[in-house]
């Protein structure tokens, strides 16, 4: 038996067409497919790498808070795990009164740099509200006045009712209401040493405190300068006045005489280097002020956290009759560090911090001589006098109208390496 499988059928013309058209479009998507596979992987690559960047690099800036013997101004290389996978570049700077790390990480062809200022948590000694030297004067505290938190105290005594007249808010409470413990005859802190860079910023001995490439120019213009590599170095041999300028970042400006600073100024982590330190009425910013001879910050002005007054007089090195003082002007507002000190090799009179009516300092203040009219202290105090005055007469270790108020500081408070050896430090702010 036969069968009759008849004439073939033909197929459309434009079925080869669609076919071919139906291939492509598949092969789109699975070329599409691995494309999509194969980006994905190198995207969780680079995701990879950069945590691992990201890692190393926060690895770095504790090994630098940590390391006591890095040294200043030289990047060191450094191989964090020992599998020479993971290595970076510390660099450790001074930066005023503080610090600053610059930490360079790469993996492959990623590399990323991290900045942040450094400063440190607060001494066994500093963690008292006031540490006043034994020099056989007791404290004597009037019924405006009060310590809040601990005392180191000459002879560890009570402090005495000064019995003047009120000049503000009367006190609820006792006088100390912390421990009260002796205090010595000397300071804690040694302006010779633990303060030695504060005489070099006044002396203008910078060789060891700017890295290499920081070259002076008298133009005065605002600036933006990066922490990482040198810093810009405003210098004049004259008095300088600065008006209307905004300077940002890693910028040191210097005068042989006189510095004037015009409350018209924006000023961010800015040096002001110069015998004479004068900040006029009204400025707001956040400055480091290493003064010769006298920091004067004039009325109503506020020096954002972190933010250091300091002046340091070397006789030994400039030789001058004057001696360290610093000024702080009616209301005015400190957040970080108040300094006066000078070697003892220099002037017979006392370095002096004075502060004027309603002028508040949240920090630290350390005199190594004098502090005059002491106010409103969210913070601690360190000197080896406390001086009242009057227009007619001065009263030794007198308190008035002052709260010295250590509880008032944020527990994250971080203050200068310098005044707190051997404390713990931490990251006060990341930098550009």
């Amino acid at each position: 038996m036969t069968r009759n499988f008849g004439r073939p059928q033909r197929l459309p013309a434009g079925a080869l067409m669609l076919v071919i058209v139906v291939s492509m479009l598949v092969a789109a998507i699975l070329l599409s497919l691995l494309f999509l596979t194969s980006n994905r992987r190198l995207l969780m690559q680079r995701d990879e790498r950069r945590q691992i960047v990201s890692r190393n690099l926060l690895s770095g800036l504790a090994y630098a808070q940590a390391s006591t013997s890095l040294p200043y101004l030289r990047r060191q290389s450094r191989d964090l795990f020992g599998e020479g996978t993971d290595s970076v570049m510390i660099e450790k700077k001074p930066w005023g009164v503080f610090d600053v790390a610059v930490v360079i990480a790469a993996r492959g062809p990623l590399a990323d740099t991290v900045m942040a200022l450094l400063g440190s948590q607060f001494s066994e000694a500093n963690q008292a509200a006031l540490y006043l030297a034994n020099e056989n004067t007791p404290l004597s505290l009037n019924g405006d006045a009060q310590v809040r938190g601990g005392a180191y105290l000459p002879k560890g005594e009570t402090a005495r009712d000064a019995n003047l007249p009120l000049t503000g808010p009367a006190r609820t409470g006792p006088a100390v209401t912390g421990r009260r413990q002796p205090s010595r005859s000397g300071l804690p802190i040694s302006a010779d040493s633990s303060l030695a860079r504060l005489g070099e910023y006044a002396t203008l001995r910078l060789e060891h405190l700017l890295a290499t490439g920081s070259k002076p120019t008298g133009n005065l213009r605002s600036l933006r300068t990066s922490f990482v590599g040198a810093a810009a170095v405003l210098y004049r041999p004259e008095p300088i006045t600065l008006t209307g300028l905004t300077l940002e970042g890693q910028i040191v400006v210097i005068s042989s005489r006189r510095l004037v600073v015009e409350a018209s100024n924006h000023f961010d982590n800015v040096l002001l280097i110069a015998p004479v330190v004068v900040v006029k009425s009204g400025f707001r910013g956040r400055v480091q002020i290493m003064a010769r001879d006298t920091a004067d910050v004039q009325s109503n002005c506020e020096l954002l956290y972190p933010s250091a007054v300091c002046a340091f007089n070397s006789v030994g090195a400039v030789p001058t009759a004057a001696t360290a003082q610093v000024l702080l002007g009616e209301n005015s507002i400190i957040n970080g560090v108040v300094v006066a000190a000078q070697t003892t090799s220099g002037s017979n009179v006392p370095c002096t911090i004075r502060m004027g009516q309603g002028a508040t300092v949240q920090g630290q203040v350390f005199s190594a001589g004098i502090i005059e009219n002491c106010g409103t202290v969210r913070g601690t105090v360190m000197c080896r006098r406390l001086v009242y005055r009057t227009p007619a007469t001065f009263y030794d270790n007198y308190l008035v109208n002052a709260v010295l108020d250590r509880p008032a500081l944020p527990a994250t408070f971080l203050t200068s390496p310098l005044l707190n050896a051997g404390a713990p430090t931490g990251i006060i702010a990341w930098l550009h």
